[in-house]
């Protein structure tokens, strides 16, 4: 036998023994690990607040979790990081969690691993809220678990109305007047305006209405209302004849006088020439402003009703109570009524309200046609 093979054979012998299978196995580690080691690199697992350490040839993060033996769920997220040298490399599973978005009452739950507000709004599926909607947390703001965003929806509806002014109604004293008497110089007008408004709707409930603007088409005007201050005088004491008997049962007795060159003294003092005088009862009536008169006038202070078959429609009169203690002034004769027609008054005067009417009541009356 050679020595070479002599010298193999034993070498054959020690390396069936124990210690030589060791010194094979080291040897055969030692030649792996001078081969691998560029490849192999240290990877640390956090999850959980946890940290792992292992030893790996993959490069694919997930291959990594798997070989760790942790399982990723659909929305779980892996966040990789290496060192600036290569050396080392962090992998962190982020468990997903239920995120709830609320839109105008309609809730959506979703599965979140990381992010913000906006980018949870966008993956429910809804519209991005604009400047108007309430939203109860900052677009910016990150996320957590369980975390409600709730989205009200604002939105405004502008109208446009025309509204009435009202007039005001200003009393002006005068001494030509008696007291207890009035006179509209200036009838009240109403005017107009146009309003617009805006109302407020939270997720489509109304909530406040603001006025925007508002455009006076037509001013109003006031209504002038003369009151008299002075006192009453008594007239100046006139012959009269007293006429025929009327021939329906429910006339009172009418006296009239006529004549040239006849006058009277006015409530003012003022010497005023007349044509024919009556007298007779005088009654007190009224309307709803703008009403008409048989003749086609608006009913206005000044205005008396008469029987035209007595007084010609356009007559103008003056009219006083018989005792000279009411003074009525100055008229003119455009309307008529049954009770005119049937004698039962010789003239009927117009006031604003019913307590006006009220005070003139029912009461004797001289009726001075004027020339």
């Amino acid at each position: 036998m050679s020595i070479i093979a002599s010298y193999a054979e034993r070498c054959a012998k020690f390396m069936r023994s124990r210690l030589g299978s060791l010194l094979l196995f080291i040897l055969g580690c030692t030649v792996c690990a001078l081969v691998f080691s560029p490849y192999l690199v240290p990877v640390n697992i956090v999850v959980d607040g946890e940290e792992q350490t292992i030893i790996t040839l993959r490069s694919d993060p997930q291959d990594i979790v798997a070989q760790a033996g942790f399982a990723l769920e659909n929305e779980d997220e892996l966040v990789v990081s290496v060192s600036e040298d290569g050396s080392e490399k962090e992998i962190e599973i982020l468990r997903a969690f239920e995120v709830i978005v609320v839109d105008a009452g309609v809730s959506y739950s979703i599965d979140m691993a990381d992010g913000n507000v906006a980018e949870a709004i966008a993956l429910a599926g809804v519209a991005m809220p604009d400047a108007d909607d309430i939203v109860s947390h900052s677009l910016e703001e990150s996320i957590y678990p369980y975390i409600q965003i709730n989205i009200d929806r604002v939105s405004y509806r502008e109208n446009t109305a025309t509204e009435t002014i009202r007039f005001k109604t200003v009393k002006v004293e005068t001494a030509e007047l008696v007291r207890g008497s009035t006179r509209v110089t200036v009838k009240g007008e109403y005017g107009e305006k146009i309003v617009v408004s805006r109302t407020m709707y939270i997720n489509g409930v109304e909530q406040t209405t603001e006025v925007v603007s508002e455009t006076v088409t037509k001013e109003a005007i006031n209504e002038i209302i003369e009151v008299g201050t002075s006192e009453p005088t008594t007239a100046a004491p006139t012959t009269t004849t007293t006429a025929a008997p009327a021939t329906r049962t429910t006339a009172p007795a009418i006296k009239t006088e006529s004549g040239n060159g006849k006058e009277f003294v006015d409530a003012n003092g003022r010497a005023v020439s007349y044509s024919k005088k009556l007298t007779g009862k005088g009654t007190a009536y009224t309307a709803a402003p703008g009403s008409k008169t048989s003749t086609g006038r608006t009913v206005e202070v000044g205005i008396v009703a008469v029987d035209p078959d007595v007084i010609p429609y356009g007559t103008r009169l003056y009219i006083v109570s018989a005792d000279g203690r009411y003074v009525y002034g100055y008229a003119l004769a455009a309307d008529t009524g049954g009770a005119l027609k049937s004698g039962a008054a010789l003239v009927d005067v117009f006031y604003e309200t019913e307590s006006q009417c009220r005070a003139f009541g029912r009461r004797d009356v001289v009726v001075y046609v004027l020339d």
